[in-house]
């Protein structure tokens, strides 16, 4: 029961990050930073902003 728990509290927080994460790249994006999304990472203007964590899609 505690494990199936901390998984649901996990996968929220992970939702949470994508819900942030993404206000962030709109951001940049409306500022003209250029965003670019590779290989499981985020960055503005060629600075490492976050990384995603496995079998996350995020699309923008």
């Amino acid at each position: 029961m505690m494990m199936q728990h901390a998984t649901a509290l996990a996968t929220n927080m992970q939702a949470e990050d994508c819900l942030n994460l993404e206000a962030k790249v709109r951001k940049a994006k409306a500022e003209g930073q250029t965003v670019t999304i590779t290989d499981g990472c985020v960055f503005f203007d060629y600075q490492l902003i976050a990384r995603l964590p496995p079998g996350v899609q995020f699309n923008t």
